[in-house]
């Protein structure tokens, strides 16, 4: 048991925390640093039982790697709930509700290039679902616009491709299924039937106090998402309930582990693009049978939930596995740092965290410095970390 815990306030009480965790010619530190806790795994929250389902074998890297036409569209296949009509000028989509709720089924969702697809709806606490019924993945270079929250369900896969520009009030992107009647019970329960995963390699924006949910077998980022004031989410797990208020995800639970091994892909998460929750929250949390992936979580990028007003921003690690071989690996940047009020919260939790050379978690303040808490069996240093705690 590492059992350590600090209040420090200056460089030497921070090295002798850190010392028997990481390298002390690594740690940097000044005042108004904050807490850093060390402790003992003592198990996360059981979000449920397995029941033994089984998806097959999924692989990334059968997403589609071709290019879809410019000026694709959606192809509508029938609108099952709500008040809802479409018009189409060339390679522009408008889908207009005037339900608080919609659904509609889709022979495929792809937006080329040059495509536009934009969602009207009565208000910003409005949800539409948009459903592919087929075997063909989703490929979105294009544009999604949306006042509301657009939901977007495809148990083939869904790739967002370096062109892409989402600018909503809230997506939810999943592979899982999401039926109807929980749907429009506002019982958001996602349930895997897939071998499919969510690449993002776009741009993914909610509007303020929004929410950017990706529920999948296995999720990768390379792009940018972003959430002001609100909430990004990335899960993975067999069953995912998500708790909505308007569009900020007010809770989410994984209640079922993921059983089946992602087949050729190293991670359950990557980030290695960037994820940002300004006086908002970043979760990356996934839940599996066992260690099916080298990596359950792997940050190689930049995730940000810094306070830009006098609220404070929180990031979460959180892994679990029934054989407590998960692996957590940061090599990447992860800030909650706030240049007017109090420090962010920074939670790592899983059976194993790797925190390499290259480690920067910073959560410094103006006022009182946040909390690095790390909740582990087995802590590692690839070299040591840097962690910096500044005056701002």
């Amino acid at each position: 048991m590492l059992g350590i815990e600090c209040a420090f306030s200056v460089q030497k009480n921070l090295i002798e925390a850190f010392m028997p965790f990481v390298g002390r010619e690594n740690i940097m530190s000044r005042r108004r640093c904050g807490q850093f806790v060390i402790g003992e795994f003592s198990g996360i929250k059981d979000f449920g039982s397995s029941l033994g389902l089984s998806i097959g074998l999924f692989c990334l890297l059968s997403l589609p790697t071709h290019s879809i036409d410019i000026n694709k569209l959606p192809v509508v296949e029938e609108v099952q709930a709500g008040n809802i009509n479409f018009s189409q000028s060339n390679n522009s989509l408008t889908v207009n509700s005037l339900s608080s709720k919609g659904i509609i089924n889709y022979q495929s969702f792809d937006v080329g290039k040059n495509a536009t697809v934009n969602f009207n709806l009565p208000s910003s606490d409005a949800a539409i679902l948009n459903r592919v019924t087929t075997n063909n993945p989703s490929q979105i270079y294009g544009s999604i616009n949306s006042n509301g929250h657009v939901f977007l369900v495809n148990p083939s896969g869904i790739l967002f491709g370096s062109s892409a520009q989402v600018n909503v009030g809230g997506l939810t992107a999943s592979t899982l299924g999401l039926n109807n009647k929980d749907f429009l019970e506002g019982n958001y329960v996602f349930k895997n039937n897939t071998n499919a995963g969510i690449r993002n390699e776009g741009n993914l924006r909610s509007l303020d106090k929004g929410s950017i949910n990706l529920i999948s077998s296995a999720i990768e980022n390379t792009g940018k998402i972003e959430a002001p004031n609100g909430q990004v989410n990335l899960l993975v797990g067999d069953s995912v309930q998500l708790h909505l208020d308007g569009n900020i995800s007010m809770n989410v639970e994984i209640t079922e582990s993921l059983q089946e091994k992602v087949n050729n892909f190293e991670n359950a998460i990557l980030n290695s693009g960037e994820i940002t929750a300004n006086s908002g929250i970043v979760r990356l949390q996934a839940e599996l049978k066992e260690a099916l992936c080298s990596n359950i979580i792997n940050n190689e990028g930049i995730i940000k939930a810094e306070g830009l007003t006098e609220n404070n921003g929180v990031i979460e690690l959180i892994s679990k596995t029934g054989t407590q071989d998960g692996l957590i690996k940061n090599r990447g940047r992860i800030s909650a740092t706030n240049e007017l009020g109090n420090g962010g919260d920074v939670l790592i939790q899983g059976d194993s965290v790797l925190l390499t050379a290259d480690s920067q978690i910073d959560v410094s303040a103006k006022n009182k410095g946040g909390l690095i808490d790390l909740k582990t069996r087995k802590a590692k240093s690839g070299g040591g970390g840097n962690f910096q705690c500044s005056v701002l």
